[in-house]
């Protein structure tokens, strides 16, 4: 990923099977030989704010060697988008304080804008909708279903529910760690 001519991030947050809020950071980049490359960077429980999750993706862009500079785009949950539109349309900057700030605010133009990004935010991900309960079942194997599960991960999955050794160590490390020490 160091290697990325430009890159660009998808934030998303959803709730998993145990009501817990997750926050995944997807990434799509291209490379010199224009491969395009595309990855969930990352996955964690979200319990914070803006800043800190500013703060996480700064640590990920670190770590991963990923210079701002390249950086060309970023998408967040589209329903966060789809109140600014309906925001826009009313006139009412409330919730999005830096527009607030500003006078004389084309709202109408905004709002257009806006349904296309929503438009193209829905385009973009709707493989991920199609693939939430994989989604789900990897974020939270000790709670999921095993009945729903694909049928070639249902003994899997019953073998890591009925130990509680993984279970415990499953809720006590964040979810990357715990997949790599899994044998």
């Amino acid at each position: 990923m160091a290697g990325f001519e430009s890159f660009s991030i998808a934030l998303d947050e959803s709730t998993d099977l145990s009501d817990t809020t997750q926050l995944a950071i997807f990434i799509r980049g291209v490379d010199k030989k224009f491969t395009v490359i595309e990855k969930l960077l990352a996955l964690w429980p979200l319990t914070a704010i803006g800043e800190d999750i500013f703060n996480e993706v700064h640590k990920l862009f670190t770590r991963f060697g990923l210079p701002w500079s390249k950086l060309v785009g970023v998408c967040t949950d589209g329903n966060k988008i789809c109140l600014w539109e309906a925001q826009m349309l009313s006139g009412n900057s409330y919730n999005f304080t830096t527009l607030s700030a500003y006078e004389n605010i084309a709202y109408v133009q905004c709002t257009v804008e806006l349904k296309l990004l929503s438009e193209q935010f829905s385009n973009r991900f709707s493989d991920f909708e199609n693939m939430e309960d994989l989604f789900n079942l990897f974020a939270t194997p000790t709670k999921s279903n095993v009945q729903n599960a694909p049928i070639h991960l249902q003994m899997e999955l019953i073998e890591i529910q009925k130990n509680s050794l993984l279970k415990s160590k499953f809720e006590d490390v964040e979810l990357c760690d715990f997949c790599k020490k899994t044998p």
